[in-house]
């Protein structure tokens, strides 16, 4: 079972405090099944740095299994066997033990290898929705900057784009130099379609996905990589700057920018899931905030003064269906 605050562990819960960011807002849907976990943490006595450090454990629980395509429709049973643990012990220190301990696909919490390699490896274009998709690339454009780049804000309308394109076969040469059929198998050779099976494995993961204005996105479409190279240079996020700067962009570079992007998702750790915001409900509002009709009888503290949106409304996670 890993140990709290090593490096290794899937808690890195040396960032405790989240800062400020000027995130663009998504629509919020509320991670409903958390909330027996979540009354129970905001009514203990632990100091405010251990709930919060709590709240972002949650939320790495969703969305890195969100990230590494695993199933949600336990969350229920899940948050309501650890909020009964945690009941007469609320600590990051238990609450880290309560998650290390699940195991199956169905419930454990993926370390940091397998979270690597979903975003290295895996598609995320496509299966999971865009707005939250923008939002984990919007965090980690922000992460990325430096003290130069922290007055510039990002816009409301920026959209998801793929570097090399969705339709690559017209403009986009494969590696050996041969240009791939319209329909991927016309006339190829064995090693041709293994280019192009390896190239499609990867350009709907992380490492070729980008942010651009709607107004900007449309106008790169296809084409190569030169034509977008331009485009990207005039762009103000460091996303963009930084594939500007590649002299080409091929199979290795998405797998690199994937390594990166891992690397910093979890070096920034649980500050790269959660803005927190802590709004006390008066219990005459609280149903309707909640979603609730009546308290839910298995955690009478519902209707007390508990906290609204400690869960992250910019993700727009609802782990009631598909992420």
């Amino acid at each position: 079972m890993p140990k709290s605050r090593q490096p290794d562990s899937p808690f890195p819960a040396q960032q405790l405090i989240s800062r400020e960011e000027n995130v663009p807002s998504v629509p919020h849907v509320s991670l409903t099944t958390a909330y027996p976990l979540v009354f129970v943490i905001e009514e203990s006595e632990s100091p405010g740095e251990e709930k919060s450090a709590l709240y972002r454990l949650i939320v790495s629980y969703v969305v890195r299994r969100m990230l590494c395509g695993l199933t949600a429709k336990n969350y229920n049973k899940i948050f309501l066997r650890l909020a009964d643990q945690l009941r007469n012990r609320v600590s990051l220190a238990a609450g880290e033990m309560g998650f290390a301990a699940l195991a199956g696909d169905t419930a454990r919490f993926p370390d940091d290898n397998e979270f690597r390699d979903a975003i290295c490896s895996r598609r995320q274009y496509g299966n999971i929705q865009q707005h939250r998709l923008r939002h984990i690339l919007c965090q980690l454009e922000l992460e990325m900057r430096d003290k130069f780049d922290e007055g510039i804000s990002l816009p409301d309308n920026l959209t998801i784009e793929h570097v090399l394109p969705e339709a690559w076969a017209q403009y986009w040469k494969l590696p050996d130099g041969t240009q791939a059929a319209a329909d991927f198998l016309t006339g190829m050779s064995e090693s041709q379609l293994k280019l192009i099976g390896e190239r499609e494995a990867l350009k709907h993961t992380l490492g070729n996905l980008t942010l651009l204005t709607d107004s900007r996105n449309p106008s790169l479409g296809n084409l190569d990589f030169a034509a977008k190279q331009q485009k990207l240079r005039e762009s103000l996020l460091k996303l963009n700057r930084e594939i500007a700067e590649m002299p080409n962009w091929t199979e290795a570079r998405i797998r690199t920018r994937a390594t990166r992007l891992s690397d910093l998702a979890i070096k920034v750790g649980l500050r790269l899931l959660l803005q927190i915001r802590l709004w006390p409900l008066r219990a005459n509002t609280a149903d309707s905030l909640l979603g609730f009709r009546e308290a839910p009888r298995h955690d009478p503290m519902t209707r007390r003064n508990v906290s609204r949106d400690i869960l992250p409304h910019a993700f727009g996670l609802d782990v009631y269906g598909k992420h």
